[in-house]
């Protein structure tokens, strides 16, 4: 899989073995690990490009799950989004860093920008954060099944019920202030 955006390649490398891994880390620098090296299902390895510049890194995502991790990019701010495990992480592309992280408490399985904001939609909930992974909202929800967005709105389908939430919604005090 290959994300390209702006001046930026994405490329996931592949799943890599913990000796591959300890490998990568000792051997470059600019290396980023994401998760829990010390207990772990799945490494997969993203390789990160700028077409511009000579800047190159590697970033190491350790999951407790098989799934894939999900990338998405934000162009206004240059950041790299990654949602693995139960974390979404924000990647600041210019700088090789983390700018920032929340843990989500259940499953991620899905980011979107939409405007100004993240929606987030998790095994239990769903969350609207601004780019800096900061909380607007937090919906929570039965097992998510199934979802889609239809303009201003993201429809969830549970077991028990369909529930619509308005993604602009934002209420007077946000949980994060």
């Amino acid at each position: 899989m290959n994300v390209i955006f702006d001046n930026w390649v994405i490329r996931l490398v592949g799943k890599v073995s913990k000796y591959d891994l300890k490998k990568i880390f000792e051997n470059n620098e600019t290396a980023i690990l994401l998760g829990d090296d010390t207990y772990w299902t799945e490494a997969f390895l993203l390789c990160v490009k700028s077409f511009t510049n000579d800047v190159e890194f590697l970033v190491a995502v350790c999951s407790d799950i098989v799934l894939e991790p999900s990338i998405i990019s934000h162009k206004k701010n240059d950041l790299l989004i990654i949602g693995f495990n139960n974390d979404i992480v924000a990647i600041d592309l210019n700088i090789a860093k983390v700018a920032s992280s929340k843990q989500l408490g259940s499953p991620f399985y899905f980011a979107k920008f939409i405007e100004n904001r993240i929606i987030v939609i998790t095994e239990i909930g769903v969350f609207a954060l601004t780019d800096e992974l900061k909380e607007i909202f937090y919906q929570p929800t039965n097992l998510v099944e199934s979802f889609r967005f239809m303009e201003n709105e993201l429809i969830i389908i549970t077991e028990s019920e369909a529930r619509t939430i308005d993604i602009f919604y934002t209420p007077t005090t946000t949980p994060d202030a």
